[in-house]
């Protein structure tokens, strides 16, 4: 199966709930037509979904499930269960959430993923690497952990860059814009993070957001006077000191 064919088919799978349809819809792409099916029904609140370098779809869900499913047949294995430490049992917005693969997958079979839990009756978010053994997911390592969460607006999504660092975006809490407008604040950001948990063999854990301030090129007077002495004002601010000691170095 053709990666295009997998677009499809996993922008599907988490809508469909019959497959017994007469008829299936076509969708035709240029010269390519592309017959819409069920591939897997009955899945709770599909989050990510990844094709992986093992030719198998990855997906989490939000009420703390990794499924991985086979794309010719529909038959899948759940990997990983956090359901037990998911707050609110993935019902309202909290939940697991982001995953990403790493870019050297078959040589280097981690995963990482997001996921809110909850500390008394506070909810926490977390970003945690696994280690793929072949049939679950191992050997749990936090990366970023304790960062505030909600009931609403908890993000988050994850890439890795080509240069192997982790990017992830945080939700605001729905908070109306506080948090996402405090440069202190891990929440309502993208993060990046490089170092340990993707690169072997580096034993420093950094968690850097930089923070750039840009005079406009047409403003004239006192306001592009004010914007120049603010950056010249700000440009050793290190936002990052703080930081540091919710990441696990």
């Amino acid at each position: 199966m053709n990666r295009f064919s997998f677009l499809t088919l996993a922008a599907l799978f988490g809508w469909c709930c019959n497959s017994s349809v007469i008829a299936q819809p076509t969708h035709q792409v240029g010269n390519t037509t592309l017959t819409e099916y069920a591939l897997v029904t009955g899945i709770t609140l599909p989050w990510e979904i990844l094709w992986g370098p093992d030719d198998h779809i990855w997906c989490t869900t939000r009420p703390g499930l990794v499924l991985r499913i086979d794309p010719e047949t529909g038959n899948y294995t759940t990997v990983l269960n956090k359901s037990s430490v998911i707050s609110g049992s993935g019902a309202n917005e909290p939940g697991m959430l982001g995953m990403a693969l790493h870019p050297d997958f078959l040589n280097t079979p981690k995963v990482y993923i997001v996921y809110n839990y909850n500390v008394g009756n506070q909810i926490r978010e977390r970003l945690a690497s696994f280690d793929w053994n072949g049939t679950s997911l191992t050997n749990e390592v936090f990366l970023i952990d304790n960062i505030p969460g909600a009931w609403i607006h908890n993000g988050a999504r994850l890439i890795i860059t080509p240069d192997e660092k982790i990017m992830m975006t945080t939700g605001d809490k729905g908070d109306s814009g506080v948090s996402s407008q405090n440069i202190e604040a891990l929440n309502g950001k993208t993060l990046r993070i490089k170092g340990r948990g993707v690169k072997k063999g580096v034993n420093v854990g950094d968690l850097l957001v930089t923070l750039d301030v840009q005079v406009p090129q047409r403003l004239d007077g006192s306001a592009r006077r004010a914007l120049e002495e603010f950056k010249e004002a700000t440009k050793d601010e290190n936002p990052r000191i703080e930081w540091f000691s919710r990441s696990k170095l």
